[in-house]
């Protein structure tokens, strides 16, 4: 064998080892990165059925918190409309006492609101027979 056989034959040999470590290397690299995929596939499949969980209690709340407000807010409209009854039932009652007390004492009513604790409330003044009664 000639020397140029003998340093071919080592390039040869030398680059099947290079070609070997690069295989070796690569396949040092996939086992990692499977390694690195089962711990994260395991890690993930311990976690799903919390976060499952946690998503199915989130939506217990999120649904109870829904029918608090729904309720509320019928409640709201109840007392709203109850409220608007009251100050129709009440304003009628006014009107029917200031025509009694008219037809009552047959005088001029005149409403006149005094500063007073009440702010609703109201003095009634009669001029009747020139004296001037007051009811509250």
């Amino acid at each position: 064998m000639d020397p140029c056989e003998r340093m071919e034959d080592q390039i040869n040999k030398i680059t099947n080892k290079v070609e070997t470590l690069k295989r070796d290397i690569v396949d040092m690299e996939v086992k990692w990165q499977e390694n690195d995929h089962n711990k994260s596939r395991k890690i993930i499949l311990e976690m799903t059925p919390e976060a499952k969980e946690r998503e199915r209690l989130l939506d217990v709340i999120f649904r109870d918190r829904d029918e608090c407000l729904e309720e509320k807010m019928k409640v709201a409209r109840f007392y709203r409309s109850e409220l608007k009854a009251l100050e129709q039932e009440n304003d009628d009652l006014r009107s029917k006492n200031k025509e009694r007390i008219d037809l009552k004492i047959g005088g001029e009513v005149d409403e006149d609101y005094e500063d007073s604790e009440d702010p609703l409330c109201y003095v009634l003044r009669i001029r009747h027979s020139g004296r001037l009664k007051e009811y509250e």
